[in-house]
C-alpha cells in the first residue's frame, strides 16, 4: 500500500484512541487530593464512587419498571 494510506490508517486509528490519555489526565488535574488520591478516585467505577458520598444511596440499574396488573 502507498505511504499516504498507512498515514489515513494511523490517524483513523489515533483519532479514536487519543481521548483516553487525554481524558486520563483531565480527571487527574480536576479532582481534589493528593496525586494517589486523586489516582484511585479516577480508577474507581462511577457507581461505587456514589456509595462512597453517600451510603444511603440507593443505586438502581433497571431502568423499565414493569406493573403487575
Amino acid at each position: 500500500y502507498p505511504d499516504w494510506s498507512h498515514l489515513v490508517g494511523w490517524g483513523f486509528a489515533l483519532s479514536s484512541v487519543i481521548f483516553i490519555p487525554i481524558v486520563a489526565i483531565y480527571q487527574l488535574l480536576i479532582e481534589r487530593g493528593s496525586l494517589a488520591t486523586r489516582f484511585r478516585l479516577a480508577i474507581t467505577p462511577w457507581k461505587e464512587r456514589q456509595k462512597h458520598i453517600n451510603p444511603d444511596i440507593i443505586i438502581s440499574t433497571n431502568f423499565i419498571e414493569t406493573q403487575n396488573t
